[in-house]
């Protein structure tokens, strides 16, 4: 399938519609992480205190790390895949991303693993086209979209044949990722 061909297998939703995806999956959440930086809102105070002093502020994401706890004891399984920065690419948002929020994302459950670029090229020949998204319980996968700055635009559920390509690429995303530890993903970026 061609990426001209795939968008029409793409279908605007409302966030609502995108946060019960995460209410009511059962077993497994994929995620797919490929820009080097994303600008959230809501993060702004905690990135930009970081981005200062170099200190984690307490409170950061407290509604993810919950969210994280209570799957964990429900025995539901949420893994993340990160493209990792060019080395050239400003590392200080993903600085900011490992060290306060991954390390703490692990303390709650989550895995996280790390794709390189040459990683990201391999798994982009294998499907329309490369983006962020999640994929819940092997079945539903929605596209999470953003513009070149990292500012969230909203997502859309992927339709037709989509859920089974996406799909294939998290196995495979999965089985090539390397599974590095938080300090020495920290010491390379450093």
């Amino acid at each position: 399938m061609q990426a001209y061909e795939a968008f029409q297998f793409l279908r605007p939703i409302a966030l609502s519609e995108f946060g019960e995806a995460f209410d009511t999956f059962t077993t497994s959440a994929f995620r797919l992480e490929c820009l080097t930086t994303y600008l959230v809102d809501e993060e702004r105070p905690f990135f930009d205190s970081y981005s200062r002093t170099g200190s984690c502020e307490e409170g950061f994401n407290q509604d993810w790390l919950d969210f994280l706890t209570t799957a964990n004891r429900k025995g539901k399984s949420i893994h993340r895949c990160r493209i990792l920065p060019q080395p050239n690419d400003d590392q200080t948002y993903f600085r900011f991303e490992v060290d306060c929020g991954y390390r703490r994302n692990l303390e709650c459950g989550e895995s996280i693993s790390y794709l390189t670029r040459d990683d990201a090229s391999e798994l982009a020949a294998a499907v329309p086209f490369l983006l962020d998204y999640w994929l819940f319980d092997h079945l539903n996968a929605y596209a999470v979209l953003y513009d070149t700055r990292g500012v969230f635009l909203g997502a859309a559920k992927m339709e037709g044949e989509l859920p089974k390509i996406y799909a294939a690429l998290a196995d495979r995303a999965v089985n090539i990722a390397t599974q590095i530890p938080i300090e020495d993903v920290l010491a390379r970026i450093r």
